[in-house]
């Protein structure tokens, strides 16, 4: 009888199990919010760090912005510009100067190497992207190349709808130049009937 008593007295002050797995829960629980809010603290200085290195590590270069730039930035209005370290060297005031000659820039951020140099540049819209990767060079002993970051999407609905239609011309050989021909006979007997 002692000894059943003993025994119901360490039940009654065992802890429970379902309590000691809800205690350890909530012990992860509280240990993994304090690791996450740790790395938070630690990439939010780290990126504050970033940018203040980058203006003291380059200080004649440095990201320039409008604040018309989000985040989500179209990449079709973006430009990959780079150009090899010879001689004269791009900054990002005379990236500005040579593209604003096709639309507001609204962003450039340049990218420092050892053998060559490249370039982000934000332009205000499409079309001066597209109109400054056709046609800037830059300074003649150091040309520019530039591209569009992504190239623009080409939509082909009408061709699609076309090729649907089954054109009994276009099924055969050589229908195209058959077209080509017809027009320069045309052209020929025009020319002969001149001449008489």
């Amino acid at each position: 009888m002692f000894s059943d008593l003993e025994e119901r007295e360490r039940a009654a002050f065992a802890p429970d199990p379902s309590t000691k797995e809800r205690e350890e829960e909530e012990r992860i629980a509280k240990k993994l919010r304090e690791e996450i809010a740790r790395i938070r603290a630690m990439h939010a200085s780290k990126g504050e760090n970033m940018t203040s290195a980058t203006s003291r590590e380059f200080p004649g270069v440095r990201k320039e912005s409008t604040g018309t730039a989000r985040p989500g930035v179209d990449k079709e209005k973006v430009l990959k510009v780079s150009w090899e370290k010879i001689g004269e060297d791009y900054t990002a005031e005379g990236l500005r100067e040579l593209f604003s000659k096709f639309g507001e820039v609204e962003d450039v951020v340049i990218k420092s190497a050892k053998k060559k140099g490249s370039a982000l540049v934000v332009m205000e819209n499409k079309d001066a992207a597209v109109a400054a990767t056709g046609s800037v060079s830059g300074h003649l002993s150091n040309p520019l190349l530039v591209l569009p970051l992504q190239p623009p999407m080409v939509t082909e609905a009408p061709s699609a709808s076309r090729s649907a239609e089954p054109d009994k011309l276009s099924n055969l050989v050589g229908a195209g130049y058959i077209a080509f021909e017809d027009a320069v006979l045309m052209k020929l007997q025009k020319a002969a009937e001149k001449r008489k």
